[in-house]
């Protein structure tokens, strides 16, 4: 089957920021679903009929919360008809660009997203997608704990992790509009070691992309919760409960 856009949705990390709640965070519940269904409810209205998903998740979580078969009902539950496939890694990869890495065998020529899978995030893709671009949705933040951008005459110009040059931040998703060229980019930023605290982060191997032949946009975000964040999970439990 020819794919139209793959998405990319990595849970090897440990979480530890929220292990007080579960040990696997995707499927930790707040305010009555998991984390992974109200990802999926939140970013399902830019899902094509002939897209697909990939989750990335390791061993040791596939095995002990049966990820698979809990996939298939949180996508049936969430009423999204997609084929999906699920990716395992032996052990927990060196950092979101290296779990990115395992699914390659995947990944093809077609518009590629990756997302991450703690939070509940509202944005809207564009319906044409150029080649040689990308599309980042940001929001205002200022701390530094995310991905920063800069951006110049409505082109993102440099994408730094864990640095606030300036106050806009990756909303935690990356699209471009050629696999291929992503994983290019992932490997050059192996080879040339890029990483922040012993990790491969996607926000910087995008640089290459900007250096060489991309035009990277920036799209802003309507709503997002950041369900990584203890304080974030309480917040979102007391709105979504409010309703």
């Amino acid at each position: 089957m020819n794919y139209k856009k793959t998405w990319i949705i990595p849970m090897a990390g440990n979480g530890t920021r929220t292990k007080d709640f579960g040990e696997f965070k995707p499927f930790i519940e707040v305010a009555g679903k998991k984390i992974l269904n109200w990802l999926l409810k939140s970013i399902k209205i830019n899902f094509g009929r002939d897209d697909r998903i990939i989750f990335i998740t390791t061993k040791y979580f596939a095995e002990k919360y049966e990820v698979e078969s809990q996939i298939n009902e949180i996508l049936l539950k969430e009423n999204i008809n997609l084929d999906f496939n699920l990716v395992i890694s032996a052990t927990t990869p060196p950092g979101p660009s290296a779990s990115v890495y395992t699914a390659k065998d995947y990944i093809d020529n077609n518009p590629t997203i990756i997302v991450n899978s703690d939070q509940y995030v509202h944005f809207n893709l564009p319906v044409n997608i150029s080649p040689n671009s990308g599309y980042l949705p940001v929001n205002t933040d200022f701390g530094n704990t995310k991905s920063y951008v800069l951006v110049e005459n409505g082109i993102i110009t440099r994408v730094v992790e864990k640095s606030n040059i300036s106050n806009i931040a990756s909303a935690g998703i990356y699209m471009v509009s050629n696999g291929f060229d992503l994983i290019s980019s992932i490997e050059t930023q192996f080879k040339e070691r890029l990483m922040y605290k012993e990790e491969f982060f996607v926000g910087p191997a995008l640089n290459y992309l900007i250096n060489n032949k991309y035009t990277f946009y920036p799209i802003p975000v309507s709503a997002k919760y950041d369900l990584g964040n203890i304080e974030q999970i309480i917040f979102f439990e007391k709105i979504m409960n409010f309703y």
